[in-house]
């Protein structure tokens, strides 16, 4: 298993090479969910991205980018909603 920056660098590879250009066209605003260099999901918003990461991989195991031009990287989330 890869540790925590590993996943992060992975999904941010594969977020830029493989989805960036079509998600920022079609879903800016965003938050798109990344495991192992996969897209696994589109969400309107954080806390229902970071539950679903953690719900289906486990905390640190998936990173929350949020779509668009200036975007943040979340990078490996952790259990941070009730």
């Amino acid at each position: 298993m890869q540790d925590d920056l590993e996943q992060v660098k992975m999904n941010r590879a594969a977020y830029e090479s493989d989805h960036r250009v079509r998600l920022e066209r079609d879903d800016r605003g965003r938050i798109a969910l990344m495991h192992d260099g996969d897209l696994d999901g589109v969400f309107d918003d954080l806390e229902t991205a970071n539950i679903a990461g953690y719900e289906q991989f486990g905390e640190g195991k998936f990173s929350l980018i949020r779509i668009g031009r200036d975007c943040a990287d979340f990078g490996a989330m952790n259990r941070s909603v009730g």
